[in-house]
């Protein structure tokens, strides 16, 4: 049985990111040199996988504040059908 708090449990939920940068290379090297692990779908997007909810500002202030253009950002969680066929990518 699981029991928790809803603060906790929204904080603890883990989410899917995608970011379209000006440079996915370079957005890709800062986010490794700050323990972000991701994958660059494109020269200018890249995904970031199970990403807690409390790092997504952490994460846009540190490309923006390495001059890298961020021009949208968007989140998928793991859909229910996901989770009980061990789908755990959109």
């Amino acid at each position: 049985r699981f029991e928790s708090d809803i603060p906790s449990w929204k904080a603890a939920q883990q989410f899917n990111m995608t970011l379209e940068v000006g440079d996915a290379n370079a957005a890709h090297t800062v986010l490794l040199q700050h323990g972000f692990q991701s994958t660059m779908t494109n020269p200018n997007a890249l995904r970031v996988e199970g990403l807690p909810r409390d790092e997504q500002p952490r994460l846009h202030a540190l490309l923006v504040n390495e001059g890298i253009e961020l021009f949208q950002s968007y989140q998928s969680k793991t859909s229910l059908e996901q989770w009980f066929t061990n789908e755990h990518t959109d």
